[in-house]
């Protein structure tokens, strides 16, 4: 084929896939993220603002209202024609500088109101074709960037939204979950709450705009006094494992309600929507009404299913009782036919509760404890359980172990250090009440490999003797990585329940939640990634830096978010990201490499320790070069020079075994523009290059067939990889999306 040809090709390619270009969604009124159908606004050029009538009026009727501007017949007779209600100015205050409001033609701006209903879209076409008018628009409608979730008592759970709100709820008690403010109004029970200080949370509607967690990516073992069923669970409740039973038992209901409690915090599911009464199928998920079968109420039939009045009534007595019936004479042998049942229309309910960190993270029971006590044997066998054969990602251990024997502290490490290599994630509570002693934190908290958390309040302030309500003391010292809300926690109990609880065992699914979060939102992240992650985002509390109260500070889910997706240990790990084609850049963005490496430069998102070429695992799709050598220029970063050059046209990955941080070399192809995506921007570059009117690169990236020169046959090669005609994985091991 001609070069001409190959362009016409690449150009009907370009076309397909413009044409296959997501659209976007047509706005509508009055909803978020459309426009209001009762105002528009527009700004008045400066010589219709300044004219003599309308600043007459405008020192009449000050900053109110001014149904018809004194403007141009024009504009009044327009707005006749659109029922304008108001019209008012945009800032309805006195600027404080009113010479630099002008400027910006500030004071020029004003919204007209009219019906509801309106075509505004419309109405602005024709204000802005007006003489008086700069400029006219439709008003767009947007909102906070948060998610809020609808759980009934999410107004109380200051730890994920802190407002300043007086966080009180009658806990037991005829009144249990209701609001008060003193124990008087909580009959039988106690007002568990107090008021917090704005801002004093983990920020997590802010996270939940980004990322609520996919359901079933990710798996929390509560290793604990075991976790009951609850609405806010589902299906997300995992089958377990009993390390206490003899042989191990798949019973796993909370022995005390702790488990349950913490389960709620790591993983209640927010916004979540239950059938109504009047439904078969009363109290399961669902996710509209069309969810929700209809059920008889009333009548002998009650609770049946029906779609229909006459579905609920049924046949009393005589030769055919309980058939379906619509008169006395359908019911043989003297039966009855009675009224009275009807078919009810249920809906998809918002259910009373709560919303924990990561919605949709699987919860694995692990139990540990007889009660809410239990042995250090039994913790080391459900940390190992739990990633060998639960194959959770992250473990929370609410738990405080103390005067551990030497060799009991050695299993106990041998264990977390097994769990932390598979990749999971430890976290522990720092334990309360400084049993071991002032700045003693608790097992397995202050043990290696296990992220330990301290506890804050709704003032963000260390929960000790003085800052808290009941008194309570986090403990502390300097094995705590960070910390987070413990004081007055509201979650999830026993009998689909919910009540306040206060400790680090409160504070730690905090973290662990947001572990799961993390991992859930970038999959490729290690474990190393999210612990640093979480470290290294923390809101500083206490001494500035470090401190042996705060750790690194008190968790913050946004930026967490927020820095995972950006964060280096991802983009070394993961090239393509998911197997997309706009991949991130390769390692060799310049071409000095363009057909091969000798040498591999590793930067650590972790301070590691490397000795030889067995701490690194080479992983490719041509047989794995090996290392001549690791040179270590510091403790974070190393260079390894290899035996064999690795060809760019396979990708292979090497891994720090002991960081989890991986560099994955290969080349990006069809990337000529260099900006990190192979798309018809790179075709339309190609072409220029090839026919001599744009200038010339590197080959390295343009090369499709890897023959050392760029010809036409390139650019087909380009063009039929980007409309899914090659074989992508030819290419990166990967597929199209």
């Amino acid at each position: 084929m001609s070069l001409l040809a190959a362009m016409v090709v690449a150009a009907l390619c370009v076309a397909d896939l413009a044409s296959a270009a997501p659209r976007i969604p047509r706005r509508e009124p009055d909803v978020f993220g459309g426009y209001s159908s009762s105002q528009i606004v527009v700004r008045l050029k400066p010589e219709a603002h300044n004219h003599p009538a309308m600043q007459k009026r405008r020192q009449t009727a000050g900053r109110t209202a001014d149904p018809q501007p004194a403007l141009s017949a024009a504009f009044r007779t327009k707005a006749t024609q659109w029922g304008v209600r108001h019209i008012r100015p945009q800032y309805s205050g006195e600027f404080r500088n009113p010479q630099r409001a002008a400027h910006y033609g500030l004071d020029r701006v004003y919204v007209i109101e009219v019906p509801p209903g309106t075509d505004t879209p419309a109405m602005a076409a024709a204000f802005a074709a007006l003489k008086d008018v700069e400029s006219a628009t439709v008003d767009t409608i947007g909102g906070v960037a948060d998610v809020i979730p609808d759980d009934t008592f999410f107004h109380v759970q200051y730890a994920m939204h802190n407002t300043g709100q007086e966080a009180a709820l009658c806990s037991g008690g005829s009144r249990q979950g209701q609001p008060c403010s003193i124990n008087s109004q909580c009959p039988g029970g106690t007002c568990s709450g107090q008021n917090g200080t704005p801002d004093a949370d983990i920020d997590a509607p802010a996270a939940w705009e980004l990322h609520t967690g996919d359901p079933g990516t990710v798996t929390i073992a509560i290793i604990d006094s075991g976790v009951n069923g609850h609405v806010e669970f589902g299906s997300r409740l995992l089958p377990g494992i009993n390390t206490v039973a003899v042989p191990y038992s798949t019973f796993t209901s909370d022995g005390c309600p702790h488990g349950t409690h913490v389960a709620g915090i790591a993983a209640a599911g927010g916004n979540n929507h239950l059938c109504s009464a009047g439904s078969i199928n009363v109290g399961q998920p669902c996710v509209s009404d069309a969810d929700c079968q209809r059920a008889c109420v009333g009548g002998f039939n009650s609770g049946a299913a029906c779609d229909g009045d006459e579905k609920c009534r049924v046949c009393v007595g005589g030769a055919n009782p309980g058939t379906l019936c619509l008169s006395n004479e359908q019911c043989l042998g003297g039966g009855t036919c009675p009224a009275g049942g009807t078919c009810a229309t249920p809906s998809c309910n918002i259910i009373t509760g709560v919303a924990g960190v990561s919605w949709g993270a699987n919860i694995l029971p692990v139990r540990v404890l007889t009660g809410c006590s239990g042995f250090a044997t039994d913790l080391k066998e459900g940390i190992i359980w739990a990633v060998d054969v639960g194959h959770a990602d992250v473990a929370n251990i609410s738990l405080q172990f103390y005067n551990l024997t030497p060799t009991e502290y050695n299993d106990l490490q041998d264990a977390i250090n097994y769990a932390h290599d598979e990749g999971m994630i430890l976290v522990a509570a720092a334990g309360n009440g400084n049993f071991g002693g002032a700045g003693v934190v608790a097992f397995p908290a202050r043990m290696a490999n296990c992220m330990g958390v301290s506890a804050t309040t709704s003032a963000d302030l260390f929960a000790d003797l003085t800052t808290t309500s009941p008194a309570w003391r986090s403990n502390y010292g300097n094995e705590i990585d960070v910390a987070a809300p413990g004081d007055d926690i509201y979650s999830t109990w026993t009998g689909n329940g919910y009540t306040f609880s206060f400790g680090t065992s409160m504070a730690t699914p905090h973290v662990s939640g947001l572990a799961a979060l993390i991992k859930s939102y970038v999959l490729e992240l290690t474990n190393w990634d999210i612990e640093l992650i979480i470290d290294t985002t923390a809101d500083d509390l206490g001494t500035e830096g470090w401190d042996n109260k705060f750790g690194f500070g008190r968790i913050n889910a946004h930026s967490a978010l927020l820095a995972a997706d950006t964060w280096r240990g991802m983009i070394l790990s993961s090239s393509p990201p998911r197997g997309a084609i706009d991949a991130r850049k390769p390692m060799d963005p310049d071409g000095t490499n363009a057909y091969g490496w000798q040498s591999v430069d590793f930067t650590f998102s972790v301070y590691a320790l490397l000795q030889t070429e067995d701490d690194f695992l080479v992983e490719g799709e041509v047989a794995a070069p090996l290392i001549a050598g690791v040179t270590a220029a510091d403790d974070q970063t190393a260079t390894l020079t290899l035996k064999s050059i690795i060809e760019t046209r396979a990708w292979t990955t090497f891994t720090h075994l002991a960081s989890g941080t991986s560099v994955r070399l290969g080349y990006l192809p069809g990337d000529v523009n260099s900006d990190e995506v192979s798309d018809e921007d790179d075709l339309t570059l190609l072409s220029g290059i090839l026919d001599g009117t744009s200038p010339a690169r590197a080959i390295w990236s343009m090369d499709m067939d890897r023959t050392e020169t760029v010809t036409g046959a390139d650019l087909l090669e380009l063009a039929d990889l980007l409309n899914g005609a090659g074989e992508y994985d030819t290419y990166l091991g990967a597929t199209l999306p």
